[in-house]
C-alpha cells in the first residue's frame, strides 16, 4: 500500500495549479509564482501539461521583465500547443504575445 501512496504523491506534485499561479501573478508575487513553476519536473508531464508549464513559465519571466526568455518560452508554449492539435491554446497565446510585445515597445 505504501507503494501506491508515494506514486500518487508523486503525480500529484506533478500538477499545475492555474488557480494558484495566477493569484500568485495577479498578486504581484512573480517571483513565488516563478519558484512554484519551476519545481515541475517536466520529464514526468504530458504534453498538454508541458504546454501549460511553457505558458505559465513565459507570464512568470515577462511579470520579472525577463523578456527575452519569457518571448522564447510563450514560442515553446505555443509550438506545443500546435503538436498536440489544440490550435485555440496556440491562437490565444498569439493574443499573448503580441500584447507583450506591444508593452515591451513602449517601455
Amino acid at each position: 500500500m505504501l507503494p501506491i501512496l508515494l506514486c500518487f504523491g508523486m503525480v500529484h506534485s506533478q500538477v499545475i495549479n492555474k488557480k494558484k499561479l495566477d493569484s500568485l501573478l495577479k498578486n504581484g508575487q512573480n517571483y513565488t509564482a516563478l519558484r512554484e513553476i519551476s519545481a515541475i519536473d517536466t520529464l514526468h508531464i504530458q504534453k498538454s501539461d508541458l504546454a501549460l508549464f511553457y505558458y505559465y513559465k513565459a507570464k512568470c519571466l515577462a511579470a520579472e521583465n525577463n523578456n527575452a526568455k519569457a518571448f522564447q518560452t510563450y514560442l515553446q508554449a505555443k509550438n506545443m500547443y500546435l503538436a498536440i492539435d489544440s490550435l485555440d491554446s496556440a491562437m490565444a497565446i498569439n493574443l499573448d504575445i503580441a500584447y507583450f510585445l506591444s508593452v515591451e515597445k513602449n517601455n
